[in-house]
Formats: C-alpha cells, sequence, structure tokens
C-alpha cells in the first residue's frame, strides 16, 4: 500500500504542473561576471532573491546572506544560466508556503550552500517536444528539509553532490525522483526517512550515498528502449525497510504510462517503438548495481534485488544481483 501512495504521489507531482527546482550546470566555476548580493548590511543589497535573479544576466552570481527567506505564496523563477549561492548551508534558509519554492527553466545553473525548508525543488521544460532538455546543472551542498524532495526530469548533465536530504515534520514521500534524463550524476548525498528514498529512471548513476531508514531505499523503473544504463554503485542501505526494487518494462517509454503534457508525435514515437530483443536486454548491463554495502546482507555470496520485468500487460517477477557487496560500510563524506 505504500508502494501504491509513494507512485500516486509522484503521477500527481507531474499532472499538477507543480512548479519544481533543477540544479544547474556540472561546474558552474565556467560562469563568470558580476555579484549581486541578497540581505546582509551592504549599500544596495537587495531584500528579495528574485528581484537579484531579475536584474541579473548569464554568467552572473546572486550571493544570498544568512537569514530565512521568507516567499509567502511565491517561489523562486530562474530562466538565466547563473550561480545562486548562499552564505552558509544550514544558516540561509528559504521557506515558503507554496509547496514547491524553486523552478528553474534554463541551462548552466548552480544552486549552492541553502537550506530548503518544507518545500520541492525541482524543474524541466515548460514546453516538453523532442528537443526540450536542460543542459548543465548543480545541486551541491545544501539542505533540502521537505516532504517532496528534489525533482529532475529532462536534463543532461546533471549533478547532484553532497546534499542532506530529510522530511519536513517527519512527513517525507520521496528524497530524489529523477526520470527522462541523461547523464545524471547523483553522488555522496544522504536521503533519510522518506517513503521512497530515490526514484530514477535511465540514465542515472547513483555512487557514494547514504539510504537510511526509508520505507523503500531505491526505485529503478527502467525502458528497454533506452540506450543510457543505469548504475548504483558503492552506496551504503542500512535500516531501510526494502533496500531496493526495479521494474523493467518491454514496451515503449515510460512516459507512455505517465500521460505528461506532450506533443503528438513524441508520444506517438515513444508508445509505437519497435520493443527490442527481451533476450539481449535482460542479460545486459543496462542497470548495475556494484559493490554496495546492504546491512542485511548475510556476508558471503551475491546480495538479491528483487523487481519484475514489464512486458506489454504482463508482469514478470525477476532479480538483479550485486555480485560484491562491500563488507562494510563506505565512509559517506557529506559537504
Amino acid at each position: 500500500m505504500k508502494r501504491l501512495i509513494v507512485i500516486g504521489i509522484i503521477l500527481l507531482f507531474l499532472f499538477c504542473n507543480i512548479s519544481f527546482t533543477t540544479l544547474s550546470d556540472e561546474d558552474s566555476g565556467n560562469l563568470s561576471g558580476k555579484t549581486l548580493y541578497v540581505g546582509g548590511s551592504g549599500e544596495g543589497n537587495y531584500t528579495k532573491i528574485q528581484d537579484a535573479i531579475n536584474d541579473s544576466s548569464d554568467g552572473d552570481t546572486v550571493f544570498v546572506y544568512n537569514g530565512t527567506y521568507y516567499l509567502g505564496e511565491g517561489l523562486i523563477y530562474i530562466n538565466k544560466s547563473i550561480e545562486l549561492r548562499g552564505e552558509s548551508r544550514d544558516e540561509t534558509i528559504i521557506t515558503s508556503n507554496n509547496y514547491s519554492v524553486l523552478y528553474i527553466n534554463t541551462n548552466n545553473v548552480g544552486i549552492f550552500g541553502f537550506t530548503f525548508e518544507k518545500v520541492t525543488l525541482g524543474g524541466g521544460p515548460v514546453d516538453i517536444d523532442e528537443t526540450s532538455s536542460y543542459n548543465n546543472i548543480e545541486l551541491i551542498n545544501n539542505r533540502i528539509n521537505s516532504s517532496g524532495g528534489l525533482l529532475i526530469i529532462l536534463c543532461i548533465n546533471v549533478t547532484v553532490k553532497g546534499n542532506i536530504f530529510s522530511p519536513y515534520n517527519g512527513e517525507g514521500y520521496i528524497g530524489i525522483f529523477s526520470a527522462f534524463n541523461s547523464n545524471v550524476k547523483i553522488e555522496n548525498n544522504e536521503i533519510s526517512g522518506f517513503a521512497n528514498g530515490m526514484f530514477v529512471t535511465d540514465g542515472n548513476t547513483v555512487k557514494n550515498n547514504l539510504f537510511r531508514d526509508n520505507v523503500i531505499g531505491i526505485s529503478a523503473w527502467l525502458d528497454s528502449t533506452s540506450s543510457y544504463p543505469c548504475i548504483i554503485s558503492k552506496n551504503n542501505f542500512i535500516q531501510n525497510k526494502i533496500q531496493a526494487e526495479f521494474n523493467f518494462f518491454y514496451s515503449s517509454k515510460l512516459l507512455k504510462y505517465l500521460p505528461l503534457n506532450l506533443k503528438n508525435n513524441l508520444i506517438n514515437e515513444l508508445r509505437f517503438k519497435n520493443i527490442q530483443s527481451f533476450q539481449n536486454k535482460i542479460f545486459s548491463k543496462h542497470i548495475i548495481w556494484n559493490e554496495n554495502y546492504w546491512d542485511d546482507w548475510m556476508g558471503f555470496g551475491p546480495k538479491l534485488i528483487s523487481g519484475s520485468v514489464v512486458i506489454l500487460v504482463f508482469i514478470i517477477p525477476w532479480f538483479n544481483l550485486d555480485w560484491f557487496p562491500a563488507k562494510a560500510p563506505y565512509e559517506i563524506k557529506v559537504n
């Protein structure tokens, strides 16, 4: 039942066009320009983050001094290639009455050093078509204290590193949702206390993260037509009720089942794409479980990960293996 609730929440996120926060460029150090200041006591400093963003240009940095920035019913909207930097993670706090607080709708953005409280972060193109995606996004050294966590949809070259994800007031549906992306690196994060710690599709590399005290540590929903593997490597899975699970779809792309506001030609292309060879795909390295630490591993042999294969309307129980589980937990360094 809890699993169904989590899936329902994910669908609700997508159906309701909620504004989410995205991350920014793999190395926002590539950005160079002027710095605009928010808060503090400097002459000419802004009082509102959005005002500084509106006055910025591509390559600028918006620096936010310590304090609590309450957005009311509003949110932060980024449509320029900028860095958004907080003075210190635990003392630069952004909160809102809105369910989501920050939405990124462009390439080359970096978010560093904030606490996002009570709200969901995420992002992706508003007008989705075959060419829509956002490139070079970073979310580094933040604290996300939220029931909804982070959503990343239709992005390329994303880095999510050194963040702490935890529920707000003990109610957490999902820590990270990363779907329909390519080259997403999710590394050195701590994700704890959620119904579903992480939901990923193809194109994600999940490495050196701590999954702890979640109902489900990680769920992987994989598509047979995708050419991007999913790699889950050297993570710690500790005290999750279900450590990990996967579902493999041998039909059209998962978007067929999640009716986003897509153009008809993309829907048709995905829906009627040929089903690839079952045998070749099922034994390929489409998903790799590599040297993770599992606190419920028996200490010998491989670690079994339960899942299923979906062929059209037929669901077949299946399993994957982590052939060489780690014998001791890794030292996960969160910034």
